[in-house]
């Protein structure tokens, strides 16, 4: 029996086009325990906070397992808005997860040697993997990546793998990390169980994982109960985290929806309503709450035994976790999963993992629940017909097994349901036309010359390149306006050039501060270069001394300080190129290859510049399908034929194009994804063909001149126009 449920699943999977049956049958059937036949290495970089990343890292390991990889332990987010340098070593036990998993997947603490070096002197291809993909995704997309670069770096591990569709050993697998091989270090665990100990102790207890921190009322815009001055204070700092992509909020809208996380003052009459003994422990595994001496009032008053942490231990005991946030979380974890009740204000990450490991969770309908609310504030219901109504909504919600449904809604963004679709959403985010190939961060009364010539030898290497001496902002320190931090999430590279003085500029760290937030939502690169000045220097007793100075300056300011802390753990992890004072072409020369590097070899065409090549008549890259961005032609006076057909990558021409004086043919025919074309170009009066033939995009974004129409073209000027299709329905 058992036998035929594996090969009906083994069935399932090539079905879903994975078709490689030696991997499947491995990760179905166990193959040999132990032996690995190594596809490369999988890096990953977990974002978010710590059930968040806990949840991706079980996504990790399974895809590791499937693609039959080895996995480097995952490192752990330091750029969140909780600002904790924890490792994974410092939260999880390193050692148990390698040794439960080592007949499914192979974890190594670091990369070997030759890939260590080879990763540290010349080129990591990083990625962030396309959201609740399927298996087939992986195998199709990722692993021949694997295979090709040997390492690749996953810059995001959240909701990365699909929850539904997916065979059943996958999903046991992903349980089995979660549930059994991740636990937390032995010092964690044995504060939590002194926690448990004291609490069981004084009879049962309750585990209220109340969201009401200000990070979370700040993100989700959810501001029921605060003053005018306090949603201005949200909002600016909502504003203040470019990952923090929802800026305008409908916080009424959303909390009729049922998508705010309850307040302190909802989840106390909820809990009244569904008769909690008034006497019990209430365990809050929370973070600070926002406005707690205000907000807390009426839960204190409904359930005086409230409890914490910080209450139950002395703090010798809690000291070494404190200003550690995940550590901090990873012990209302623990207490919460040992609690008799489990209730979470909010249907977060912490929420849906404390559920999966206990029962008896109350589930509540927020959605209902503001609705009573609010009609028993306004007098519509008295307070028995209010209880009577939060029972009989949570009637089937207090911890009792239930069908696993898949909503319509969630079928389709939860899951990918071909490889065709990962693929074709692969395409369209690597289609993303950047306003600046770089964005170049410096000092300019340190390096004015240098970063001059820098931009410079970019500019000449065909990378578009955002700085400062081309623009109004050169010699200002002021705080970057809204327009500059635009260009800063425009561009694709960012190349931060330290110096001396440079984290004396409270704007260079502001800026430094949306750098790392846009690294870290979009998982773009960088390239560090140390100017004149010593690395340690940087990451340590100098730039500290600036950093202190700000701190002072603005502690006032909230966001003005998570700013700051965000642009300083980026200053601490930065390793770069050192570089003496003065200009030297030859480091200029390898900054730009680097540049090149990061920006991926398909992205400029690397070798070709107008300079270089005056007597070039004829391009021919006719099937480059990677091809994104044409260099600078302008410098190209004798260029007669460019042949592009089936550059399917093919984003736009450079405005250059349309100054080709000698052009006569220019075939574009099955550029797909071609988005627009320079109108000067129907000047040129040497253009004898045009061939738009299958650019399915630019026909709907093409406009003509008012003077032109494409008859009008053909007979003036061109021998032959090939048109986008939907111009011939016209």
């Amino acid at each position: 029996m058992e036998d035929e449920k594996e090969e009906k699943t083994y069935r399932k999977m090539k079905y879903m086009g994975m078709m490689n049956s030696e991997i499947i049958k491995g990760l179905l059937f166990g193959g040999i325990k132990g032996v690995y036949e190594n596809n490369g290495y999988l890096m990953v970089s977990s974002n978010g906070g710590l059930n968040q990343m806990r949840a991706g890292i079980c996504d990790m390991v399974t895809i590791a397992r499937f693609l039959n990889v080895t996995l480097i332990v995952p490192e752990l987010d330091n750029t969140s808005f909780w600002n904790d340098h924890s490792q994974f070593s410092d939260i999880f036990d390193v050692d148990y997860l390698i040794n439960s998993l080592r007949d499914e997947v192979k974890i190594l603490t670091e990369l070997p040697p030759n890939e260590k070096k080879k990763v540290e002197t010349d080129f990591l291809y990083s990625m962030p993997p396309i959201s609740w993909s399927n298996m087939t995704y992986y195998y199709k997309v990722i692993l021949p990546r694997l295979k090709l670069y040997e390492v690749v770096h996953f810059t995001k591990s959240d909701a990365r793998l699909a929850n539904n569709g997916l065979p059943e050993e996958v999903q046991k697998l992903r349980c089995r990390v979660n549930y059994e091989a991740l636990r937390f270090k032995p010092e964690i665990e044995n504060v939590a169980n002194k926690i448990v100990r004291i609490l069981k102790e004084r009879g049962p207890y309750l585990a209220l994982h109340l969201r009401y921190e200000m990070d979370m009322i700040a993100f989700s815009g959810c501001n029921e109960g605060c003053t005018d001055q306090e949603i201005d204070d949200l909002t600016k700092m909502r504003y203040a985290y470019p990952w923090w992509k929802e800026k305008e909020i409908d916080s009424e809208k959303k909390r009729k929806d049922g998508l705010c996380p309850l307040t302190p003052e909802e989840t106390a009459l909820t809990l009244k309503a569904l008769g909690i003994d008034r006497n019990i422990q209430v365990y809050i595994a929370a973070g600070d709450i926002y406005k707690a001496d205000k907000r807390m009032e009426s839960l204190k008053q409904a359930f005086p035994n409230l409890v914490k942490k910080e209450t139950l231990l002395e703090e010798s005991e809690l000291g070494p976790f404190r200003n550690h946030s995940n550590q901090m979380a990873a012990i209302d974890y623990y207490v919460s999963i040992e609690s008799d009740i489990f209730v979470p204000s909010y249907n977060g990450n912490m929420a849906k993992l404390v559920e999966g490991h206990r029962r008896k969770t109350i589930v509540l309908d927020r959605k209902v629940l503001v609705e009573v609310i609010d009609n028993y504030k306004n007098g519509t219901i008295g307070w028995d017909k209010f209880c009577t109504k939060v029972k009989e909504a949570h009637a089937d919600r207090m911890g009792n097994p239930t069908m696993r449904s898949v909503s319509r809604a969630s079928s389709s963004s939860s899951s990918w349901s071909s490889s065709s679709s990962s693929l074709s959403s692969l395409s369209s985010l690597s289609k993303h036309i950047w306003k600046h190939d770089v964005f170049l961060s410096y000092r300019h009364d340190d390096t004015f010359d240098f970063t001059h010539k820098l931009s410079t030898a970019l500019e000449e290497a065909g990378i578009t390149t955002f700085s400062f001496h081309k623009n109004l902002f050169m010699g200002s320190d002021a705080l970057p306006d809204q327009h500059l931090l635009k260009e800063i999430e425009e561009s694709q590279l960012y190349l931060v050039v330290f110096s001396t003085n440079y984290a004396a500029s409270i704007r260079c760290l502001d800026e430094l501060a949306t750098i790392a937030g846009c690294i870290k939502e979009q998982r773009l690169s960088v390239v560090t270069v140390f100017y004149g000045v010593d690395p340690s220097e940087v990451r340590c007793s100098w730039y500290g001394k600036h950093f202190a100075e700000h701190e002072e300056k603005f502690r006032l300011n909230l966001v003005k300080l998570r700013r700051l802390r965000l642009a300083r753990t980026f200053v601490a992890r930065c390793r770069g190129l050192v570089v003496q004072n003065g200009i030297d072409l030859e480091v200029i020369d390898k900054i730009v290859k680097k540049a090149m590097e990061k920006l991926g070899h398909d992205h400029v065409l690397v070798g070709i510049q107008s300079r270089c090549l005056p007597m070039l008549r004829s391009l021919n890259l006719r099937g480059s399908e990677r091809l994104m961005k044409m260099p600078d032609f302008e410098g190209l006076p004798n260029l007669e034929r460019m042949d592009l057909e089936g550059c399917t990558s093919l984003l736009q021409l450079p405005p250059s194009v349309a100054f080709l004086p000698n052009l006569k043919l220019l075939n574009l025919r099955n550029c797909t994804g071609l988005l627009s074309i320079p109108n000067k170009l129907f000047g040129l009066s040497s253009l004898e063909i045009l061939n738009l033939a299958g650019c399915s995009q630019l026909a709907e974004c093409l406009s003509f001149n008012h003077s032109f129409s494409p008859k009008g073209l053909i007979k003036e000027k061109l021998r032959r126009f090939h048109f986008p299709r939907p111009f011939f329905a016209k």
